[in-house]
């Protein structure tokens, strides 16, 4: 056994895993790349998308809340965290795919957590920008770097 990681980068649906994963106590950093804070909020555009009724939107939550099980429905409700750990948050304002406004409120109700606001770069480009990346890798690896621009 090598104990819990160092450090763990998640990103959208990925921060809902390390929140599982972790819930008992985690790595000493987390960074969170736009993440989805409340999955269930996403269900309404999910249904709307497939154009699911209210019914079969209604029965697909059920569904899920009956294979999550009670561990994992209070994170799948926007309730999760991993405690112990320093996170960064690093999100686009304008990203349509996870609301910027939950990953604030997460970051503000969490004591030692910060946003980063990153701007243009959408769900999955944020991932590629070499801000964010040398921001990310200094604060994972203890030697953090603020962002530029």
């Amino acid at each position: 056994m090598f104990g819990p990681p160092e450090s763990i980068v998640a990103h959208s649906f990925g921060a809902q895993v390390a929140f599982a994963a972790f819930a008992g106590g985690g790595p000493g950093r987390l960074a969170l790349v736009a993440p989805a804070i409340r999955p269930y909020a996403m269900t309404e555009g999910f249904a709307r998308m497939l154009a699911l009724s209210p019914s079969a939107t209604r029965r697909f939550v059920e569904r899920i809340d009956r294979y999550a099980g009670p561990q994992i429905l209070p994170i799948l409700r926007g309730e999760g965290d991993v405690p112990g750990s320093d996170v960064r948050v690093f999100h686009d304002p304008a990203d349509t795919r996870t609301p910027f406004a939950d990953a604030e409120r997460f970051a503000h109700q969490r004591s030692g957590a910060r946003i980063v606001a990153v701007e243009d770069v959408g769900h999955h480009r944020i991932l590629e920008h070499p801000e964010v990346v040398a921001a990310i890798a200094g604060f994972v690896a203890g030697s953090e770097r603020s962002m530029v621009g």
